[in-house]
């Protein structure tokens, strides 16, 4: 809560105590409030630190857990489709 009395709507994850909330690094996020820590980003997506994971686009697909860029993401193989994410 900030010193308005209101909620800072950045995502974080709250470690308890007189500690602050703190961003969740890139490969990793939070969409739920009260947590200790923050989540590895799935397959299929990239986190840059944000409240959601965020898709690869169609056409595209990754394998990597934990991406942090949409450079992970990678045009689907010839004879193959993605609507993206996973291929």
């Amino acid at each position: 809560i900030s010193s308005k009395g209101c909620f800072d709507a950045r995502p974080f994850s709250r470690q308890g105590g007189a500690n602050p909330p703190r961003d969740c690094a890139a490969g990793s996020f939070s969409n739920f409030s009260g947590l200790s820590q923050c989540e590895q980003c799935p397959v299929g997506y990239f986190c840059m630190g944000s409240a959601a994971p965020q898709p690869c686009l169609p056409g595209t697909y990754s394998l990597a857990q934990g991406a942090r860029s949409n450079a992970t993401c990678v045009a689907c193989p010839r004879g193959a489709y993605c609507v993206g994410g996973s291929p």
